[in-house]
């Protein structure tokens, strides 16, 4: 059987999940890795992680690595790839992807929501009505954690209006103290070691994407706080259709969705780290405040988890 080539363009936390993934996969190979960094340190930070812990460097030993900004100076024509994966956070709409295309690429996967009409695909919602285009888009960790959850709310009780707090850990663009910051954000400026920062969240535009319905009817903060890894959705949603708490425990028990998963337990953020789905409903916190107003908590491992996805995207365009 041959092997679907990849090639990832981007190692930082996402591109490095993506390669540890796909190490795993029999059914995909990685051609070649491209970033901005010297390869000595690629190869450091993949195989050791403070969070994640150490991984077996020679997984990559076949792996061609490339330190290019510009696409036209990698030999593409050579490499034969099938998906690249798009990683690097910079390239986010279909023109300045259609270089690799050019170049023989067969398809471009980016792992960030898109700033132009580019299709999206959440894996366990819609990836069923993928047809083939070139150049798609895996939206956003949170949007693969809200969409889940409120297309299953939407389904069986109809949404009125919907809003989620992210409780969010910290991520490479925020400073580790308090300096300059380029940003249209001011708390931006702020040392995320040591604050709880409320932030702008593009959540609600990148789920009204995939959701229409929802546009102007859902609204998200991203609340940054001094963890190194995971995410607890805070969601508050009205809906149309009354429903009991137990009734609602079961949408979630009994639920088609295999991204998604519940717990009973008492747990906190780090017993989630490399937990694969995209949302886990910590049904303790769950709650039909009144007939049509629902509480929903929800973990997830917003690196990990939303690498699985892009690796599943992956495998159901090849």
């Amino acid at each position: 059987m041959k092997k679907t080539r990849i090639f990832i363009n981007g190692f930082g936390r996402i591109g490095r999940h993506c390669a540890k993934i796909l190490s795993a996969d029999e059914s995909m190979q990685i051609i070649a890795i491209n970033d901005l960094y010297p390869k000595e340190q690629m190869l450091h930070l993949y195989a050791h992680d403070s969070i994640y812990g150490d991984f077996d460097i020679t997984t990559l030993k076949k792996v061609q690595f490339f330190t290019q900004e510009n696409p036209e100076n990698i030999p593409f024509e050579d490499l034969d790839i099938d998906i690249l994966l798009q990683c690097s956070g910079v390239f986010l709409d279909q023109k300045s992807n259609e270089i690799y295309l050019q170049k023989g690429v067969k398809k471009v996967i980016i792992s960030a929501p898109a700033i132009d009409d580019t299709p999206v695909f959440i894996p366990g919602v819609n990836e069923h009505t993928y047809k083939n285009q070139a150049i798609l888009c895996a939206s956003s960790c949170s949007a693969n954690a809200i969409v889940p959850i409120a297309s299953i709310i939407d389904t069986n009780l109809d949404i009125s209006s919907l809003h989620v707090s992210m409780i969010h850990s910290y991520t490479a663009d925020q400073n580790l103290l308090d300096v300059k910051h380029k940003t249209r954000d001011i708390r931006r400026i702020r040392s995320a070691t040591q604050n709880i920062l409320p932030l702008y969240s593009s959540a609600s535009y990148a789920v009204s994407k995939v959701m229409p319905k929802l546009k102007d009817k859902i609204t998200a903060t991203s609340i940054r706080v001094p963890v190194s890894s995971c995410t607890l959705y805070d969601m508050s949603i009205k809906t149309k259709k009354n429903i009991t708490t137990k009734e609602l425990h079961k949408l979630f028990q009994n639920t088609k969705l295999d991204v998604i998963d519940t717990t009973h337990k008492n747990l906190v953020s780090s017993d989630f780290i490399a937990n694969p789905f995209s949302a886990v409903v910590d049904l303790s916190f769950t709650k039909a405040l009144d007939k049509n107003l629902i509480h929903i908590n929800a973990w997830q491992d917003n690196e990990y988890a939303y690498a699985k996805r892009l690796i599943s995207l992956a495998k159901h365009c090849s």
